[in-house]
């Protein structure tokens, strides 16, 4: 038996990949050991668990009040996806935290010629055990090592207040936590719930396995090294991380109560819009040049709507402004357009789609003398294109793009002598984390090749396009959303370094968080044509009226 995402992982590795199951290396536990058994009442248990009841407790009380939707450790059986696999019993030497294997079971592992280790059991394994597969045993790692080692997985972040929890699948080496990197992540912190963060992060990187084996097996088919993922020298500055005793925890629990009391009475004070702030003066000239908010006119929606997703056309001289709807009471989404006047307001808006499923983030492109709008309609599962018939108010369907998947904020871009495309994937329908998928093509509307790589990011700080690309001084860079705090809680800016269909590489350049207003708590869209800059934020207004 072994937990769900575990069965889940090894049916996508032998579905997706070349790779198959030849050997399962059986724990037998350990060698000549006189360590009393555990105890069986639950009397014994507490009294042998005596100094951590308050953590035993809140779990309990978190399984209850914050159920997964789909937990991922439910125990499964994986029978059936090792039944050709050869079984290997092996009885380790333990010492304190670590698992040494014995030469017999280490000569059987190598007689099975194995690629690919993977660790899904036994403790922190050393020795000759780390050297029985040609491209070493791999091993996930659920937390983010820079910040959180040790465990329990997925629990600290929640209760310290972390706005992101990792997870990595690393190349284990004899030096604890120094392995290669082949894949990593990070999902927003669940703020309440221990349970839902782990489910979160564990479906998260449940995926990773079977990417990296893939990538394998590109490399070898180019008879290329495996090439892990680009890292930097890191310190660690805290703690190694325990199940923590009752005095330890009961402080930061009190915090953890606070701050879910204090949520709710905000929700029943306070509802949520979003607005659209622009800059108009002849210096906005230069995208995201000197960004400051603070001075910029407004543009208001009515009461329980809100306007958000701001793309600004320039075209024959005039300033349009296309941008999303939401009305709060049916939750939908529709796209209106605002043309910018002369004393320099937006004109009352007009509707130009308004369709019976939600759309948002209204991607403006001109392409062969004709205007193409991409709105995001991910509950449609692919990326639709509508052609004006006459701009900017009458559009028609043209076609379909990437069907078979929840698309958000897709974002075209001419690149080098073709286009790419920047498409994110909501994988939880929450927002809780996001990938960045590219794809190329030598027309803005496909056919598209994917990356080899997708999806390049697995990042809730940055996976999901906040606007149109930019080049500045030779450089290419991505406005990208920031929703660790919550969705869509602040902008980043990232510079693409590397970008072609074998590899990816950006950074993070500049931030901007919503600070420029009272009561912001969002912005989550940026983008520029010569003369006009736009940007959207959330704030928080009372239901109340004033």
């Amino acid at each position: 038996m072994q937990p769900l995402w575990v069965r889940t992982a090894l049916e996508r590795v032998l579905r997706e990949t070349r790779a198959q199951i030849v050997a399962v290396a059986v724990n037998q536990g350990e060698t000549g050991t006189d360590a009393p058994p555990p105890p069986t009442t639950r009397v014994g248990r507490w009294i042998a668990n005596r100094r951590s009841l308050l953590y035993a407790l809140h779990r309990r009380i978190d399984r209850w009040k914050f159920p997964p939707r789909r937990s991922p450790f439910a125990l499964v059986d994986i029978s059936d996806l090792i039944a050709g696999a050869e079984r290997i019993p092996v009885a380790t030497r333990r010492t304190a935290f670590s698992d040494y294997f014995p030469a017999e079971a280490v000569e059987a592992l190598r007689r099975c010629d194995i690629d690919v280790a993977i660790r899904l059991g036994f403790r922190i394994l050393r020795g000759d055990a780390l050297r029985v597969a040609r491209h070493g045993v791999w091993s996930y790692h659920h937390g983010d090592k820079a910040t959180h080692r040790g465990g329990p997985p997925a629990y600290w972040e929640v209760v310290e207040g972390e706005a992101v929890t990792g997870a990595i699948l690393q190349v284990l080496s004899e030096q604890l936590d120094d392995g290669r990197v082949l894949a990593q992540g990070w999902v927003r912190t669940d703020r309440f719930s221990v349970g839902r963060n782990a489910a979160q992060l564990y479906w998260m990187s449940e995926p990773f396995l079977a990417r990296a084996l893939a990538a394998l097996e590109v490399t070898r088919a180019e008879s290329a090294p495996p090439e892990p993922l680009a890292t930097r020298p890191q310190a660690y500055s805290r703690r190694l991380y325990r199940i923590p005793d009752n005095s330890t925890l009961a402080r930061p629990l009190g915090a953890l109560a606070a701050r879910y009391l204090a949520r709710h009475v905000a929700h029943l004070r306070d509802e949520e819009q979003w607005y659209i702030a622009y800059d108009v003066r002849p210096q906005s000239t230069r995208a995201f040049h000197q960004v400051a908010p603070y001075g910029w006119r407004t543009f208001e929606p009515p009461r329980g709507t809100s306007w958000a997703d701001p793309f600004p056309v320039l075209r024959d001289g005039r300033h349009f402004l296309f941008f999303e709807e939401f009305h709060h009471a049916d939750q939908k989404g529709r796209i209106r357009v605002s043309e910018l006047e002369r004393d320099g307001r937006l004109s009352a808006p007009t509707t130009v789609l308004d369709l019976p499923y939600h759309l948002a983030y209204p991607l403006h492109l001109s392409h062969g003398g004709a205007d193409f709008l991409m709105p995001e309609c991910a509950t449609r599962d692919a990326i639709e294109v509508w052609r004006a018939r006459t701009f900017p108010n009458d559009w028609t369907l043209e076609h379909r793009m990437l069907e078979g998947a929840a698309w958000v904020d897709a974002t075209v871009y001419p690149w080098r002598d073709g286009w790419v495309l920047f498409a994110g994937l909501d994988c939880n329908a929450r927002g809780d984390w996001d990938e960045l998928h590219v794809f190329f093509s030598g027309s803005p509307f496909g056919p598209w090749r994917p990356h080899r790589r997708n999806p390049v990011v697995t990042d809730v700080r940055s996976a999901r396009p906040a606007g149109l690309p930019f080049v500045v001084d030779g450089a290419l860079y991505r406005p990208a959303q920031d929703g660790s705090l919550s969705y869509g809680s602040s902008l980043r800016l990232q510079c693409v370094t590397r970008l072609d269909e074998q590899e990816y590489e950006e950074h993070t350049v500049t931030h901007l968080h919503p600070r420029w207003a009272p009561h912001l708590v969002g912005t989550h869209t940026f983008n520029h044509v010569p003369g006009f800059t736009v940007i959207d934020a959330r704030r928080r207004v009372s239901r109340l009226g004033g």
